[in-house]
């Protein structure tokens, strides 16, 4: 496992309210330890919707790749801007595989 900071952004044209998430990757150098935070204007804080870690509950696809869905702790509160933090993954690469993020509303 490797440690380190690897830092995700993105907003959406309008807030809304998602109650999971969904983060799939390949079989290698996959997140085990995570924060996904979120704010509904570009000026608030970061308001922490989920931590990982050390997390094993990855399942792997037929894809030949592995996918999990989480709850998200604040529910039915929209949000605009999202932060994925990862800060621990699975192989000792230079890379960080995530194939897809997918919120659920």
């Amino acid at each position: 496992m490797q440690e380190g900071e690897w830092k995700f952004e993105w907003s959406y044209d309008k807030p809304a309210a998602p109650w999971a998430y969904e983060l799939s990757g390949g079989m290698s150098a996959v997140p085990v330890s995570w924060k996904l935070k979120a704010k509904l204007n570009e000026g608030d804080e970061w308001t922490l919707l989920d931590e990982q870690n050390d997390n094993s509950q990855w399942c792997e696809t037929e894809w030949n790749s592995i996918s999990t869905k989480f709850d998200i702790r604040v529910k039915n509160q929209p949000w605009q801007y999202y932060r994925l933090e990862v800060t621990k993954k699975s192989a000792e690469s230079d890379d960080l595989t995530i194939e897809n993020f997918k919120l659920l509303y």
